[in-house]
């Protein structure tokens, strides 16, 4: 999926399959507020909290204490580890798509 690839993954395909949550909402939220117009009435009636967290229960999982994911670094061979809350870009496009 083109989001994650340029948005999510610093635009390197599948460089990275999966990210802390916290890194995914504020990258999410950041192409929302680029790509969205929110004058629109509709989208000011949306519960963002209520929205965000349905997404994270629909794709967030916590890491178990023995499974680490990679966060994003613009060097590959120097990503630093997270254990918690973590989304994966395949849980995501199973989401969406």
């Amino acid at each position: 999926m083109i989001f994650w690839d340029e948005v999510i993954a610093l635009q390197v395909p599948n460089l990275i399959q999966a990210v802390r949550w916290d890194i995914f909402e504020e990258n999410f939220i950041s192409f929302l507020l680029d790509k969205m117009n929110f004058s629109n009435d509709l989208l000011n009636k949306i519960n963002w909290k209520t929205f965000l967290t349905y997404v994270m229960d629909k794709c967030g999982d916590t890491l178990k204490s023995n499974t680490e994911v990679p966060q994003p670094a613009s060097n590959p061979k120097l990503l630093p580890y997270f254990k918690g809350l973590h989304i994966t870009k395949e849980r995501f496009n199973e989401f969406v798509g």
